[in-house]
This record gives structure tokens, sequence and C-alpha cells, in this order.
């Protein structure tokens, strides 16, 4: 029996009467961006870089609420499976691991070394290396792919249902 042409449109991959639900992976994705970006990196920066290079306070101040928004913006777009968002949070998890190994690699080659140091960088590298990978599985884009769609036509079909006269 031939399907009709609502059920081809507004069922993902051609599965009648499916939710697609989020990938369940991208919370973890998002606790960790807020946690390791915004908290363990972003405290020492705010704290003591950023007031030794800059004198003026309200500039400070400024930074402060930019980057916190745009990390918040960030969070919310991984929630939400966002394209962009996920490829920034991929850029800066990658970023984050290549410069922790780096600095694990260069710590160990100069010589004796605290343990605590060694451990806050792979704190801060083991959970970023597996966000990325998670990032990068063809089964999570998949399914990130598959549920936009479903979001996308779920809107247009709720839009559609709105514009009908009621009868």
């Amino acid at each position: 029996m031939a399907r009709s042409g609502y059920a081809k449109r507004y069922a993902p991959n051609n599965k009648i009467g499916v939710v697609v639900k989020r990938p369940r992976g991208v919370y973890p994705v998002a606790f960790w961006f807020y946690f390791g970006i915004a908290g363990l990196i972003w405290n020492p920066i705010s704290k003591v870089v950023l007031p030794k290079t800059i004198q003026n306070q309200d500039i400070i101040t400024a930074i402060k609420t930019t980057v916190l928004i745009g990390v918040l913006l960030v969070i919310i777009g991984i929630i939400q499976v966002k394209k962009i968002s996920r490829n920034i949070a991929l850029a800066l998890f990658g970023l984050l691991s290549v410069y922790q190994v780096y600095a694990i690699v260069a710590f160990l080659i100069l010589g004796p070394v605290e343990s605590k140091v060694i451990g806050y960088k792979l704190l801060l590298t083991v959970p970023s290396i597996c966000c990325v990978i998670y990032l990068l599985l063809p089964s999570f884009r998949i399914r990130a792919k598959e549920f936009l769609v479903y979001k996308e036509e779920e809107a247009e079909r709720k839009r559609i249902l709105k514009q009908m006269p009621n009868a």
C-alpha cells in the first residue's frame, strides 16, 4: 500500500508516527562545557589575567558579561542540538584537549612536577576528549540531524494547524 504524501513528509526516515528524541549525550556535553570551559578555564583567566592586562574595571565587567552570555547561548544551543553550537563546542574542546596534552608532555619532559598539576591537566583533558569523540561520532551526527528535521517538521505542522479555521 502506498503511503500518503503527508506520511512521507512528516515522518523522518519514512517512519510513521515515530517521535525522534533528543540525543541524550548532549546533556553531559553541555554540563562539561559549563564546568570545563566556563568554570575551570574562565575562573583563573578572569581573576588573574584580565586584572593584570586591563586596568579599567568597566571593560573587565563588559568582557565577563559578554563571555557569560556567549557561554549560555552555546550551552542552550548544545541542548537544542544546533549545529553551530555543536561546532563551537567541538572546536573549544579540541583546542583545550590539544593544549592540555601538550602541557602534560611538556611538564613530563621538563622534569619533576607535582602530581596535582598532572591530575588537574588530566581532569580537563579526559572529559574534553570524550566530548570531542562523542560530537564526532557518525551515529550522533545522524541522530542530531534527524532530531532537527523532526523539530522543524513539528513546528511546520503546528503552524499549519494553527492557520486552519476551526470547523
